[in-house]
């Protein structure tokens, strides 16, 4: 069990690593080959943290866990979480859309919007990722 919660709070410790190592392409200009590795790196350090986290999707889907029912502090943890993984999905949606460097095999022709999009919900998402570990502390 002990090895099971280090393997935890290491996965999340380097995720967070990842997305922070994203954050510096808006302040401080790194390169877009760097924040698209880093992006990459996180969204999967993201997708294997809600692996491990899938009971709490099944019970989503299952209603046993809904916006409906619970304390409210329950309430509000599942719409963090469902906000947070809805920006996710735009994050990479538009990550994959303006891409230059690591999905330049796709040839999608580049377009301002896509940019906006990108932008806008990554903020959303560092906002809701703070939350998220801010309500899950333990």
């Amino acid at each position: 069990m002990l090895t099971r919660k280090l393997f935890r709070r290491a996965l999340n410790f380097t995720m967070l690593l990842a997305i922070l190592g994203t954050v510096p392409y808006i302040v401080a200009g790194q390169t877009q080959y760097r924040h698209e590795v880093f992006g990459v790196t996180a969204l999967a350090l993201v997708l294997f943290h809600c692996i491990e986290n899938r009971g709490w999707f099944v019970q989503m889907f299952r209603r046993k866990l809904s916006l409906k029912t619970g304390g409210r502090a329950a309430r509000f943890r599942s719409l963090i979480t469902l906000l947070l993984t809805i920006s996710t999905l735009i994050v990479l949606v538009g990550g994959i859309m303006i891409s230059n460097v690591v999905f330049r095999f796709l040839g999608i022709p580049y377009q301002e919007f896509w940019h906006y999009v990108h932008f806008a919900s990554g903020v959303a998402f560092l906002i809701l990722v703070l939350i998220h570990m801010v309500n899950h502390r333990r």
